[in-house]
């Protein structure tokens, strides 16, 4: 996942990217456990998300238009 999304986004910054790849895996839904990774874990919606951390509103734009 974070070799598709440094080369989707032409990047070599992996410690931006690593951000991005976590919370897709920590709110896509598992079969296994009925929840998502964040909801299993603290019992709750994450509040926050890629907006409210401190990587360029023009990345996530741009990542978030892909979907």
């Amino acid at each position: 996942m974070l070799i598709s999304v440094m080369s989707d986004n032409n990047s070599q910054d992996w410690v931006v990217g690593i951000k991005f790849v976590q919370q897709m895996k920590n709110v896509s839904y598992h079969a296994g456990i009925k929840h998502t990774p964040y909801t299993a874990m603290f019992d709750t919606e994450p509040k926050g998300g890629l907006t409210s951390s401190s990587i360029p509103a023009e990345i996530i734009q741009r990542l978030e238009s892909r979907d």
